[in-house]
């Protein structure tokens, strides 16, 4: 239903249907904003009535279908888990995914900004956007992909810090950090490898002073492994 009200001077008409997001909007005449209420309401049931022969399942359950028919085929299964689960807890994870409108989105993307970096907004919005283009391409539901429709958030300055020699030396030889981080923390030093191939070192990886990464994130590599390093089978 649509209700309207004063705020600051103005009209404000607000239209409320289960399943589907608030929408709001301003106007200087009671008759306009009354009208525009009456007309939202008429075209969204006018849509839900087309929209009939199409059974559009809840965006938590097409998330449940991602993961594990889609996501977990990919190296990046565990981070789009992650972000997926965390969708999950969002109010609008139960709209039917043709309500998931850019307007719901963006308003996403405004809350999480208040607490992460625009790159990690960036990296939850695509995995939306990948999920709402399988569900168009691949499972066949009419709908457009909301992300492509809103302003992305601007992406960080790179980092160009460097620990310093005292940073290091507390890093490597302090107290608490245990025998296989040390070595953990070498190996990322003198290598610029990443967490997750350091991670995935086997003995049959080793070969004199190379070593070889079978699983990287563009293609197999062999790098070689510093003097200083010393590796324990």
């Amino acid at each position: 239903m649509s209700t309207v009200r004063k705020m600051r001077g103005k009209f404000q008409c607000m239209v409320r249907l289960k399943g589907h997001p608030d929408l709001s909007k301003s106007f200087v005449k009671f008759s306009d904003a009354q009208r525009w209420g009456l007309e939202t309401e008429l075209k969204i049931r006018r849509e839900e009535a087309g929209n009939a022969k199409i059974k559009f399942p809840k965006f938590s359950e097409i998330a449940l279908k991602y993961i594990n028919e889609v996501s977990i085929t990919k190296k990046c299964f565990r981070d789009e888990r992650y972000t997926l689960n965390a969708l999950l807890r969002e109010p609008w994870s139960e709209y039917p995914i043709n309500r998931i409108t850019p307007n719901v989105i963006g308003s996403y993307r405004d809350k999480q900004l208040k607490t992460v970096s625009g790159s990690s907004v960036n990296r939850r919005l695509d995995v939306i956007s990948t999920m709402f283009t399988t569900c168009r391409k691949e499972w066949g539901y009419p709908i457009s992909n909301p992300v492509l429709s809103i302003r992305r958030p601007k992406k960080a300055e790179p980092r160009n810090r460097r620990f310093a020699d005292a940073e290091l030396n507390l890093l490597i030889k302090g107290n608490k950090t245990n025998e296989v981080m040390r070595y953990l923390i070498l190996i990322a030093l003198a290598t610029g490898m990443r967490k997750g191939e350091i991670l995935k070192i086997l003995p049959e990886n080793l070969k004199g002073s190379t070593l070889f990464i079978p699983i990287a994130k563009t293609k197999p590599r062999t790098i070689p492994l510093p003097a200083t390093i010393l590796i324990i089978d």
